[in-house]
């Protein structure tokens, strides 16, 4: 094929066989069309070049882009359609792990059901619900996850898809209000820029209550601003979306309260001139304050209004909130694999930005609103607890305050160089938001917070879904056997297997104690799911003999559990013989006893060590490390004339036993006394009867409702010295 150039066009005249006439010699490329006009002569050749088909589709659509991008709703509509696809995408991916947390409100839910619509304790359609960490609230998640469940809509995938579904529609509202309300062009950044925040895009996709409590307060902020800007009925969603953002979480509660004082003493001028308005928004309020005026009357302020007493308690989490250096780059709790900081530095200075620009303008209404939704939400974590999830509208806010300030920035460029075409920023900031939020996203999917992850109790919780699934399939293949599932790697065990088991009656917590240290012979009647470590500690015992069913690995290929069915080793009676012998083996320390060293052999302690027991201090603990019973045994040079002995112990149901040798005949006197489980500590005293002097004193505790091994607690043996 020739090389066509247009830009090498040059008219060459020929050889002329007469004065008017002359050749034209053009490179064109293939297939494209050129139109040549010639008049009076070749000095005056025009061209005119016409794309191909192809080239044509390629600049209609650079053109309609071009045009989009200065077009807010088409900005709106490409960020929405983005910032959706990448929420919902991989929600069993990430977060990596399910928490107890996530399963709470649809337990509660099925519970309800499942009780005639009345909790543990009685009470019909109760407005709150216990929390694990302390304190009452999830009514509004409760209620929410009602309806699904009567139809059998539960698991991993409805729990976290329905909190990123009202996450999404919270912000798109609040996107809206700030461009119909605000009129800002750039309206449209508030998706990206949120999500874009590793807080948010943690909460948003999984299913904690905190994600739900903002999506009603962010809603509710949203339908504020329709109403503050003339639309009457939207002070009814406002006020419902306030109610529920009330009985979703302690700090929400608070936020709640603050938003409805500030908004009230703010605005009041219009609310009266809206009557009928807010007539509708009582109306609406009415059952909410009904069930509030049950709670207050059945358990009082405390467990309504849960605020942290004392200043100091406010001062630190009000540095939490404001400190720049937490959302630019703070670490969280570990089981908050964000791969990032809470919000990032960038965002963090266009808040800042925005902030100055609200300040500008706090006479007006609608910059007014803005900084009492932040002051609020600051307002629920300064007053209950700084925790992340309570940080979340927080963030929010930052987010929405990024918004002003990119507004600000976008107008600052606009007019520094007036020249730029009208699709440069928006365009700019399109690829720069969306291009940030897709690659977060995919890291983050991909593992990139699982560096350096704790996977087990203290970290993630990882393998919730996992387990139960692989349990679940084994249960349906083998009905007679039970599957113990081991719990250590978990907050609430319970409360995970009754999320994903509801029904299921052969699967239960559990662990091997009860088969490892004596031969049980329904351990053939038994599976377990155990933790790689568990497993590699009853293999180097060598008391099993494993038959792995299935292997569930970390993220990162580490095997982390085995479902398996266990026998016992051939020589297994040898090696309990041996560990039982082991157990017992006494170990020798030298004790400060009343001012002398004095020889004591006793079982091996776990924590504390045998100078607490005879220090004196009664909050100071000695722990066996596995003997049940466990010893003391004293060595006294010189011998020590005794009344009696006395031990502080603990709740547990116990039996105390001395032998006393004498020093006169090497005679052996032995005693014995009994306690029942108590609540707290007790003292157990046995007094001989008569004095004896003793050359050597042992002393057993035994905890009558424990085998062996087991710890056994003990803090203070006092010695009763005969009267001279």
């Amino acid at each position: 094929m020739p090389e066509t150039n247009l830009s090498a066009l040059s008219p060459e005249p020929a050889p002329a066989q007469d004065q008017n006439e002359a050749s034209l010699l053009v490179r064109i490329r293939y297939g494209q069309k050129v139109d040549i006009a010639v008049s009076a002569g070749p000095e005056d050749v025009r061209l005119k070049d016409s794309p191909t088909a192809g080239r044509r589709q390629h600049l209609r659509l650079a053109e309609a882009v071009l045009a989009g991008a200065q077009n807010p709703a088409f900005l709106s509509g490409v960020t929405a359609l983005l910032c959706a696809f990448v929420l919902l995408t991989g929600l069993t991916r990430f977060p990596y792990s399910f928490l107890p947390e996530e399963a709470l409100s649809s337990v509660y839910a099925a519970d309800l059901v499942r009780s005639g619509l009345r909790d543990s304790s009685g009470v019909f359609l109760p407005a709150f619900f216990p929390l694990p960490g302390g304190g009452y609230g999830l009514g509004s998640q409760v209620y929410l996850q009602l309806l699904p469940q009567l139809f059998g809509l539960s698991g991993l995938e409805w729990v976290r898809g329905l909190s990123a579904v009202l996450s999404f529609a919270s912000l798109l509202a609040l996107s809206w209000a700030l461009r119909r309300v605000y009129r800002l062009a750039h309206a449209w950044t508030l998706l990206p820029l949120a999500f874009s925040a590793p807080l948010v895009f943690h909460f948003a996709r999984s299913g904690s209550p905190a994600a739900l409590a903002a999506a009603f307060g962010t809603g509710g902020l949203a339908a504020y601003a329709f109403y503050r800007s003339g639309c009457n009925r939207c002070l009814l969603a406002a006020a419902a979306l306030g109610w529920l953002a009330f009985y979703s979480t302690p700090a929400m509660r608070i936020t709640a309260i603050l938003s409805f004082a500030y908004l009230v003493i703010s605005d009041w001028r219009y609310h009266l001139s809206v009557k009928r308005a807010w007539a509708g928004a009582l109306l609406v309020s009415l059952p909410f304050a009904a069930c509030l005026g049950r709670a207050l009357a059945a358990g009082g302020m405390n467990l309504v209004f849960p605020i942290q007493s004392g200043p100091s308690a406010w001062l630190d989490n009000a540095w939490q909130v404001i400190n720049p250096f937490f959302w630019m780059g703070g670490r969280l709790p570990p089981y908050y694999q964000l791969g990032g900081a809470p919000l990032g530095w960038l965002s963090w200075l266009l808040a800042a930005w925005g902030l100055v620009v609200l300040l500008r303008q706090t006479r007006k209404w609608p910059y007014r609103l803005a900084l009492i939704g932040l002051t609020a939400a600051a307002g629920g974590p300064i007053l209950s607890e700084a925790t992340p999830g309570s940080l979340l509208p927080v963030a929010l806010g930052l987010a929405l305050l990024a918004v002003f300030g990119l507004h600000e920035l976008a107008a600052r460029i606009a007019r520094r160089w007036p020249g730029l075409p009208g699709w440069a920023v928006p365009l700019g900031l399109l690829l720069a938001l969306g291009g940030s939020l897709v690659w977060g996203s995919i890291r983050t999917l991909q593992g990139a917070g699982l560096a350096q992850a704790d996977f087990g109790r203290d970290g993630l919780q990882y393998g919730a879904p996992q387990v139960f699934a692989a349990a679940e399939r084994y249960a349906r293949q083998n009905p007679g056997q039970t599957v113990l599932v081991e719990g250590q790697w978990s907050q609430d065990i319970d409360l995970l297997m009754r999320f994903f088991l509801p029904r299921n009656s052969n699967i239960r917590p559990g662990n091997l104690d009860r088969f490892l240290h004596r031969v049980d012979a329904s351990l053939e009647e038994h599976a377990f799911v155990l933790r790689a470590q568990s497993y590699d500690e009853i293999m180097s015992s060598g008391k099993f003999v494993p038959n792995v069913h299935e292997t569930i690995s970390l993220p990162d290929g580490r095997p982390a559990f085995y479902l398996l069915e266990l026998a016992y080793a051939p020589e297994i009676e040898r090696i309990l013989r041996e560990e039982a012998a082991r157990r017992r083996t006494l170990l020798e320390s030298s004790v400060e006893i009343e001012g002398r060293q004095q020889l004591v052999r006793h079982s091996a302690f776990d924590i504390g060590s045998p100078d607490s027991l005879f220090d004196g201090d009664l909050s100071s603990l000695a722990r066996s490390a596995e003997a049940n019973p466990l010893v003391i045994e004293i060595y006294f040079y010189p011998a020590r004339r005794l009344e009696g002995v006395r031990v502080r112990v603990g709740a547990e149901e116990l039996a105390l036993r001395a032998a006393v040798v004498t020093a006169e005949s090497g005679q052996v006197k032995q005693f014995e006394t009994r306690a029942g489980r108590v609540d707290g500590y007790k003292d157990m005293e046995i007094l001989f009867g008569a004095p004896l002097e003793a050359s050597r004193l042992r002393i057993e505790l035994l905890d009558e409702q424990a085998g062996e091994p087991a710890h056994v607690h003990l803090w203070e043996i006092t010695l009763l010295p005969a009267a001279e």
